[in-house]
Order: structure tokens, then C-alpha cells, then sequence
């Protein structure tokens, strides 16, 4: 909005029409949009995906739930700006608590089918508790405190997709390359894909070849992350007794471990080209003719 871009909110996309030098977006309002470009950055189930690649795959369901809301309690200590998470028997759980006594929470479930579409999408705070009854405090503590119904969120993640553009379309973040949670990188791909994109398109003679750069650029890291993610969901959750007495024994060896290899994922930079660089250098974008944008 500072830059002077517009943006509408309501207008829900029905179709696309790309003639070849132009792209025009229809929506249910009756309206619609023609630009030189379509970026379709429209989350898991993306309507852009659908119209653009309709023989594309839909998104898998993780075999995971997840819940999570703000409580106020005064009987969770602070923690200083930490997020505290528990590999419990039956659940992952985390949480984060404020001085004023404010905690924001979130869980995750194994659950072996994805709730129906339609039924009904909230939890009650009696049912989590009932889920969580064997998990150590203070997560009893905090489940008493929630007066209001939870929604609950099946997870799902996007297989690979044959390609990321078509004609004058291009997708962007989860559109693309949809993740589950467990590697915290979601909103991050999709900016890191923003940044990459642009640079791109900068500097690409057409939109073919700057759509082709961003999504050669971009496709082996993001996928890489999608499977480290379902792999990281999948270790929440062991099968027996006997497998989660191996994870909590291994667990400060795997969280030493996975601290250097998360360096590569966290220490991403780009160069203006678009290229990543290695680990622990750094770049800044610069606007062509190296003038500050």
C-alpha cells in the first residue's frame, strides 16, 4: 500500500483467461482484472493452481491435527520470550508465555484420517484436555484456561508439482510448494520466493525466462524442506512405548545435530541474480543501476 499497489479484498477468482500478451481474472463479483502477469500466491488450496494445471495433484493430509489459540492464565510462569515445546506420549505441544500472563499455545496430533470437510471443525477445551491428560504441566494448566471452542486444523502438504508456471501465470509460496509446519518455513519460502522472482523478472529478456530462472532457482531447496518437514512431523508421533523412550534418549543428541544442519536452511541469502549463497555469507539485494529503492 505505501508503494501505491492496490489491494481489494472480498473478490474471489473463477477463472483465468491468458491470450497470450495479456492475462485477465474473473471474479464471482462480476468483475474482473487483465495485467501482463498473474502471480498466484493463494495458499494449499489455490484456485490459480487449479485453473492453471487442473491434472496437478491435490494436497496429502499428514496424518496430523493441529489446534492452538491465546489464553490469559497467571499461573504459567513467563518465559522470557522462549518457545517451550513438549515431545509428549500422544501429542507435540508448545507454547509461549508473556509477563501480563498472556499464552499463546498450539498442538499437534497424530490422527490417521483428516476430519470430514464437513463436519465440525472445532474442539472444546474439556476434549483437549481430555487428549493431553497424561502430558506433563504445564500444559494441563493451560488447556483449563480455554473458555471458547478450538479450531482444529488438518494438515496437508503439496506433492511436486510438474511445473510452477504456465503461459503468463506463475505460482508463488504455498501455491507451489505447500508445507506442513514442522520446519517452521512456510511463510519464509514464500517470501524468500517473492524476493527470488522478482530478481528474475528483472532481469529476464521475457516472462518465459524469468519464470523458468525463479522456478529453477527455487524448486530443490523448497522441496527439500517439504520432505524434511513431514519427516520432522512424522518423529513427533512414535508408534510404541519402546520407540518414544529411544526419541527422548536420542533427542538432545538429534537437537544438537539438527542445529548445524538448520544452518543452511536459516543462513539462505541471495544475490541480486537470484542465487543462493552459501551458508554464513551475506548479500544484500540491490535495485538495478544501484540506486536505493
Amino acid at each position: 500500500i505505501a508503494q501505491g499497489v492496490a489491494v481489494e479484498f472480498g473478490r474471489a477468482l473463477i477463472d483465468l483467461d491468458d491470450d497470450g500478451t495479456q492475462v485477465t481474472a474473473h471474479f464471482a463479483d462480476g468483475g474482473s482484472a487483465q495485467a501482463d502477469l498473474l502471480i498466484g500466491c493463494d495458499g494449499i488450496a489455490s484456485r490459480t493452481r487449479r485453473l492453471v494445471f487442473p491434472e496437478a495433484p491435490a494436497p496429502v493430509y499428514t496424518g496430523v491435527v493441529g489446534h492452538g489459540g491465546f489464553v490469559r492464565t497467571a499461573n504459567v510462569a513467563p518465559t522470557r520470550g522462549f518457545m517451550h515445546m513438549t515431545y509428549g506420549r500422544h501429542s507435540f505441544f508448545g507454547h509461549i508465555t508473556a509477563h501480563d500472563g498472556t499464552v499463546w499455545w498450539f498442538d499437534s496430533m497424530a490422527r490417521a484420517a483428516a476430519p470430514e470437510r464437513h463436519a465440525p471443525r472445532t474442539t472444546d477445551g474439556e476434549a483437549l484436555l481430555e487428549a493431553h491428560r497424561d502430558e506433563p504441566e504445564p500444559i494441563g494448566t493451560i488447556l483449563r484456561a480455554v473458555t471458547q471452542p478450538v479450531d482444529q486444523f488438518p494438515i496437508f502438504d503439496m506433492p511436486s508439482l510438474p511445473a510452477w508456471h504456465r503461459g503468463r501465470v506463475c505460482l508463488l509460496g504455498d501455491a507451489a510448494h505447500a508445507t506442513s509446519p514442522h520446519a517452521g518455513q512456510g511463510a519464509s519460502l514464500a517470501m524468500e520466493d517473492a524476493l527470488v522472482l522478482a530478481s528474475c523478472l528483472r532481469g529476464a529478456p521475457d516472462l518465459q525466462t524469468g519464470f523458468a530462472a525463479y522456478e529453477t532457482r527455487r524448486r530443490a531447496r523448497v522441496e527439500r524442506l517439504v520432505r524434511e518437514a513431514r519427516r520432522n512431523g512424522e518423529r513427533k508421533f512414535p508408534s510404541n512405548a519402546l520407540a518414544r523412550a529411544v526419541r527422548d534418549l536420542l533427542m538432545p543428541l538429534f537437537l544438537r545435530l539438527g542445529a548445524r544442519s538448520l544452518r543452511a536452511v536459516y543462513d539462505w541469502r541471495m544475490e541480486p541474480e537470484g542465487e543462493a549463497l552459501p551458508a554464513g555469507r551475506s548479500a544484500s539485494l540491490q535495485p538495478a543501476h544501484g540506486r536505493a529503492g
